[in-house]
């Protein structure tokens, strides 16, 4: 495969580590710094053409270690074995090519690259006849190996890019994720996610940054800002569980978990506004099932300005009640309780999803009153009067056949979950329960399970 671009480009910029269990303190300086780099965006461009230092004879000069060779060879064989690209695309070569940039740079660093400011970064972009992978450094000592557009699990969401990327000194794989910065709008909205992301950064079910960077690159032929932060790889997200028939004990063990995921949320003062099976990922660690939630691209600050005013979601999981809202008062949910209540609808048709099917009718008539209130088709939108005749029709399917919960499970447990889920999506708000209710509920199915 060609290139990505002609020039290895070394890019300089701002830099930070996050984990869990950082402090306050150090967070608030790693928001604070990153929004300014954002609001203040550099006057001239702070790229340097490494192929310039590459050409100096000190790199040419450069012997291929036994120690390289090993290195590569692990590289090699951590990348084939998890497919992170497909077979026959890469050599072992490329990875020698690929460990003799890293210690070249890696040896100049500390002594000229680094110099100008106490956060630094290198991101090293391919080039042809010098290296084929990008790799990224971060001033914490951990480098990253960048498999992006070769990575066959490549994915593109609302505004970000992702694809799985190799620790260098650990041959651990992580998530990668990219968001271009085109346009004003798209700063604030980064500014928002991360600040949320930070705040939550502590919490047990929520993913966290491993490290995350703002650096200038290049999108067909422009200079922009780029935002690429590494996080944990799990395996595989809700949605890919649709309809799966789950033993009970996991599909309870995952509800669970979930409902624990925004029970935080809330309790620190923030709702999420895009609850969705693809929005919960899951792995086994140590034979252990683990769930995070993720992407607050829509998540909002109850002590944000103008909460819950506008109407935000993924369609067929949107509360039919916050759609009316926009239609009739063009404020979705005017309070922090309105805007909770939304998300247990969607946490609850995620959890009848799973149980029933990416395809079922509840879900299908969501979808239609969420269209009318946020048409996909801006030019000739739905007729906003019919929202009440959907709505109309959501209230009595539920109430009725065929939307009801089955009543001919053999397993008491089965039941009990997706009678519980049913609860959740009650058209009348109100009539819904907590979610501490609901994560009580879960937790004695679940001890009832492990018995």
């Amino acid at each position: 495969m060609g290139a990505v671009f002609l020039n290895i480009i070394l890019v300089f910029s701002a830099v930070y580590s996050i984990n869990h269990g950082m402090s306050n303190i150090y967070a608030a300086d790693v928001f604070s710094d990153l929004a300014h780099k954002l609001k203040h965006e550099p006057s001239t461009s702070h790229v340097i053409y490494v192929d310039q230092l590459i050409k100096e004879k000190k790199f040419a000069k450069m012997q291929i270690k036994s120690s390289y060779i090993k290195k590569a060879t692990d590289l090699y064989k951590t990348a084939l074995d998890n497919e992170l690209f497909s077979e026959g695309e890469f050599e072992k070569s490329d990875f020698v090519d690929l460990v003799k940039v890293v210690n070249y740079i890696k040896s100049r660093q500390r002594k000229s690259l680094f110099r100008a400011s106490k956060y630094r970064n290198i991101y090293v972009h391919p080039s042809d006849g010098i290296l084929r992978i990008p790799i990224q450094f971060y001033e914490n000592n951990h480098i990253y190996v960048h498999f992006k557009n070769f990575d066959p699990n490549k994915k593109f969401g609302g505004y970000k890019t992702f694809s799985r990327s190799v620790d260098f000194e650990s041959g651990k794989i992580f998530a990668s994720l990219v968001t271009p910065i085109l346009r004003e709008k798209d700063k604030t909205s980064i500014l928002r996610e991360l600040n949320i992301q930070l705040a939550l950064s502590s919490l047990s079910y929520v993913l966290s940054f491993r490290d995350v960077t703002l650096y200038e690159g290049y999108r067909k032929g422009e200079l922009i800002h780029m935002l690429t932060f590494q996080t944990e790889l799990y395996e595989a997200d809700l949605s890919q569980f649709y309809g799966a028939n789950l033993p009970d004990e996991v599909l309870a063990s995952l509800m669970l978990q979930a409902s624990k995921a925004v029970l935080q949320m809330h309790q620190m003062g923030y709702v999420h506004r895009d609850i969705k099976p693809a929005n919960f990922f899951v792995r086994v660690s140590q034979g252990v099932l683990e769930l995070v939630i993720a992407d607050f691209g829509l998540s909002l600050d109850a002590h944000g300005p103008n909460f819950g005013k506008h109407l935000a979601g993924t369609r067929g999981y949107m509360d039919p009640q916050i759609s009316l809202n926009h239609i009739e008062k063009r404020w979705a949910c005017s309070t922090l309780q309105e805007c909770e209540l939304a998300d247990i609808y969607s946490l609850g048709i995620s959890f009848y999803s799973l149980i029933k099917g990416r395809h079922n009718t509840l879900k299908q008539m969501t979808s239609k009153i969420n269209h009318v209130a946020l048409p996909k088709d801006k030019v000739n939108p739905p007729a906003a009067k019919l929202i009440y005749r959907y709505i109309k029709e959501l209230n009595h399917a539920y109430h009725h056949a065929p939307l009801q919960y089955s009543q001919g499970s053999d397993h008491e447990a089965s039941l009990d979950l997706e009678k519980l889920a049913w609860s959740m999506v009650n058209p009348n708000p109100q009539k819904r329960p907590s979610l501490r209710e609901v994560v009580n509920a879960l937790e004695q199915i679940n001890a009832a399970l492990i018995q």
